[in-house]
């Protein structure tokens, strides 16, 4: 790239077999990247992950405790990761409301007494 001096901006030559095709597979990549977000098998990463997370330890505690037919469970798991893939399909972006969510969701402190929360110290 090589810079070039034009009404006192600096444009960039870029050296492209088309005009603007270096631009556009930059700015698509980038979009992907945004666009698309993590999945798991075509679910969102975190409510899969927290669907396996959740019922495998409890069909492992309920088959060595109670000695249920793992059967039960295994319909649940595929059950509930059904329910996460329809609702990834319905908002993909989940997973990062999901993680917006754990880290606004805090009570603040004030200093002194007032009715409701005041972003005053």
């Amino acid at each position: 790239m090589l810079p070039r001096l034009h009404n006192r901006n600096i444009y960039f030559i870029i050296n492209c077999k088309y005009k603007g095709a270096c631009w556009n597979a930059m700015r698509e990549m980038i979009l992907k990247a945004v666009a698309n977000p993590p999945k798991i098998l075509w679910g969102p990463f975190v409510p899969v992950m927290l669907n396996v997370g959740i019922q495998f330890p409890m069909l492992f505690m309920m088959v060595g405790a109670v000695n249920v037919n793992p059967i039960v469970f295994m319909a649940m798991i595929i059950a509930g990761h059904t329910f996460c893939v329809f609702l990834g399909v319905k908002e993909p972006h989940i997973s990062a409301m999901i993680q917006a969510f754990g880290k606004a969701n805090k009570t603040s402190v004030n200093l002194y007494k007032v009715k409701g929360n005041k972003f005053a110290p």
